[in-house]
């Protein structure tokens, strides 16, 4: 039986119960990922395409299928809920994952579409003590994690300056992919440039007093397909940010 609520208490030796919310690609990576944390436990997974959830269930022996997060939530009762989804479905998500009470919600990149809409995730979330992160999955790795060290400890010496790049090969004008289409939160920024201002931000420890860019939009999705960013941080610090659909792949 599901439990009743979502504040139970968790014995010492009870798994972490987890929510899926999104049986596609970036699912697989959460869960190969999962899977050495013996403390943790997926007990549903979701997708609007029920096929799928079942099949992607059956594949993690997963207990729980559904095709509506919502019902999910006050059925099931994780204390995790991932939301493997498109950076459009995020706001509408979180938010009334927050108003049903979750504990914690890990969100895939990006987590909104507008400053605007995170600003009010994050008030949200803050006001019902709803612990949230944006999963970046490259700044967590073990090498970030070893070379941010080697930054913050002053090995390297100073940064006054640092080249972010990250672009590959999937420019698809006919929106074959959700990358591509502008209804699904697609487009460079939301999918690649992200990660590497979010790396940044990491390296300089604060946000650029200016920032001017560059790019090209598709002419068919109306989504940035390529952009070039400067950050300028003051006192001569600069950075600069490349990403493209139209690139070999650099990161």
């Amino acid at each position: 039986m599901a439990d009743p609520t979502f504040t139970r208490l968790l014995g010492p030796d009870d798994p972490v119960r987890i929510g899926v919310v999104g049986c596609g690609g970036i699912s697989h990576a959460h869960m190969r990922g999962i899977a050495e944390h013996p403390e943790l436990r997926v007990v549903s997974g979701v997708d609007i395409d029920l096929a799928r959830a079942r099949a992607w269930c059956g594949q993690y022996d997963v207990g729980y299928a559904f095709e509506d997060w919502r019902v999910m939530l006050e059925e099931v009762h994780p204390e995790v809920v991932i939301f493997a989804t498109w950076p459009a479905q995020h706001f509408e998500q979180v938010m009334g994952a927050v108003e049903l009470g979750v504990p914690a919600i890990l969100c895939e990149k990006s987590f909104a579409l507008t400053g605007r809409d995170a600003e009010e995730m994050m008030t949200a979330c803050q006001e019902k003590g709803t612990f949230v992160m944006e999963a970046f999955m490259y700044r967590h790795a073990p090498r970030t994690q070893v070379f941010l060290e080697r930054v913050h400890d002053g090995t390297m010496g100073q940064v006054r300056s640092a080249n972010a790049s990250f672009s590959n090969l999937f420019y698809n004008p006919e929106g074959q992919n959700w990358r591509n289409r502008l209804e699904t939160g697609g487009g460079i920024v939301y999918d690649f440039t992200c990660y590497s201002v979010n790396m940044l931000r990491a390296v300089f420890g604060r946000p650029p007093k200016r920032v001017s860019a560059v790019g090209e939009t598709c002419p068919v999705q109306n989504v940035i397909v390529t952009l070039h960013g400067l950050f300028d941080y003051g006192d001569g610090v600069a950075a600069r940010i490349e990403s493209s659909q139209k690139s070999p792949f650099r990161m």
